[in-house]
């Protein structure tokens, strides 16, 4: 979770949170029935009648195709650290028909300084859904009661703090853990940037005990050292540990599924280490499984990866599998996707379980496994694929020497078959001298293949004389 901050007029060292809504005009809102949108505010310090009189205002929809009866919204102005700044004030807005939208304006008096509001929408039915921004300027984004299962998810409710003049950053930060799994290792980390965006350098510090149990909700201190005590604005973030998915387990279906997924990162490494188990619940064996990991980060798509399980899988067997994804960006959920073959034949509901990836699965001219077939020569196989942000795919294979002599200047070349026509290369080269039965993991990058159709490799090596 990250939120913008740009210094003051006054060149105070508070800051003001920029955020923009997570939902767009047509979002389908999850389980929410009613969205919020447009929010703005004005503030009159002293009219004829009330002092530090403020109005809010925001568009009000109805998302469902039913019409929805006593909606009510309730506004409440906070503190940065969420605690209530004056008393709530509710607006009865009545029976909103199908996809009806209304403008609703709320007005208080005496309301002083905040810097967050908090929004509760009830409706016929005992209806109630949660609204929020850690920011009086930013958009309303849904704060469900539900916590995201088998994850460790957090949410900045609110912050308030600055850099003195030593250079230090004091303050604090609201920060909740959405889902049901401890998140560890906690870290608060400030991207500070001067006016012309360039970076001035990320600072980081440990929130409290570096631990937030899931569902927990609390304001930490946060105190970081020798940040620049001039910049424009900065990136505020609150991140943990990749955390395993312990509630995704199996789901009994009579079909080929993963579950139990464990991501971890080692320390300044920009790879992503993943386990899981692979169930066969058919009745028949099931081969040439590739699975489909698609991260996103705040909805955004950032990373897909495919991989390839390159032993036959029979009826009722649950294995292990890990494997490794390379330069993997931040992310904060993914969905899975798999296709597979009967031992002889296509996967039932073939159309419905394939998910390809045009950007990603490899799609290997031969039908085989990919395993290496322990012949008396050179192999090399793919056993997954990624997209990278700037169109680079990114095969991971490896290679064995069957030869009963060294080998060495083992070339790969992989040639990627695009849409429009014509091909794209990579190639890499292991120059190290390869001992009779070694392998070797590598990655094959090829810039500019994202979209490809299929590909093909080939491959070159020298005896060691």
């Amino acid at each position: 979770m990250s939120s913008y901050l740009r210094q003051s007029r006054l060149g105070l060292l508070a800051a003001i949170l920029v955020l923009t809504s997570t939902l767009s005009a047509d979002d389908d809102g999850g389980d929410y029935k009613i969205q919020l949108s447009d929010w703005s505010y004005s503030r009159a310090r002293k009219t004829v009648t009330a002092i530090n009189h403020v109005v809010g205002v925001f568009n009000v929809k109805n998302l469902t195709k039913d019409d929805i009866k006593d909606v009510s919204v309730t506004l409440c102005y906070t503190t940065s650290t969420g605690e209530k700044a004056v008393e709530p004030v509710t607006k009865k807005v009545g029976d909103m028909k199908a996809g009806e939208s209304r403008k609703v304006e709320l007005m208080e008096d005496m309301v002083p300084a905040f810097e967050a509001y908090e929004v509760t929408v009830t409706y016929a039915g005992n209806g109630k859904e949660a609204w929020y921004s850690s920011s009086d300027m930013g958009q309303p984004q849904q704060k469900s009661s539900a916590l995201d299962k088998g994850v460790a998810n957090l949410i900045i409710l609110g912050r308030e703090g600055g850099v003195d003049r030593a250079g230090q950053f004091n303050g604090s930060v609201r920060v909740k853990n959405q889902g049901t799994v401890e998140a560890k290792n906690v870290k608060c980390v400030i991207n500070f940037t001067d006016d012309k965006k360039k970076n001035l350098g990320d600072f980081t510090c440990v929130l409290g005990t570096g631990k937030l149990a899931g569902g927990a909700e609390q304001n930490i201190p946060v105190h970081i050292p020798n940040c620049p005590r001039t910049y424009s604005g900065y990136l505020l973030k609150v991140v943990c540990d990749d955390t395993p998915a312990e509630a995704a387990d199996f789901t009994g279906v009579a079909d080929v599924e993963f579950a139990r997924f464990a991501f971890k990162r080692e320390p300044k490494s920009p790879d992503l280490k993943v386990t899981a188990r692979v169930r066969n619940g058919l009745s028949d064996a099931a081969c040439n499984i590739v699975l489909k990991l698609s991260f996103t980060n705040g909805k955004k798509p950032v990373k897909t990866f495919a991989f390839t399980y390159s032993d036959t899988l029979l009826p009722g067997e649950d294995e292990p599998v890990a494997f490794t994804i390379p330069a993997m960006p931040v992310y904060d959920g993914f969905e899975q996707a798999l296709t597979y073959e009967k031992h002889g034949g296509a996967a039932p509901d073939a159309a419905k379980n394939t998910a390809v990836d045009k950007e990603a699965a490899p799609t290997q001219t031969s039908s085989d496994v990919p395993r290496f077939k322990q012949l008396p020569d050179v192999e090399v196989i793919f056993t997954g694929a990624s997209t990278d942000p700037d169109k680079t795919v990114v095969l991971v294979g490896a290679m064995r020497n069957g030869k009963d002599v060294p080998v060495k200047n083992v070339v790969i070349t992989a040639a990627f078959s695009m849409p429009t026509g014509g091909s794209v290369h990579g190639d890499k080269t292991l120059s190290d001298v390869i001992q009779p039965g070694e392998q070797r993991n590598f990655i094959l990058k090829a810039p500019n293949a994202a979209g490809f159709k299929d590909y093909t490799f080939r491959f070159t090596s020298e005896p060691v004389k």
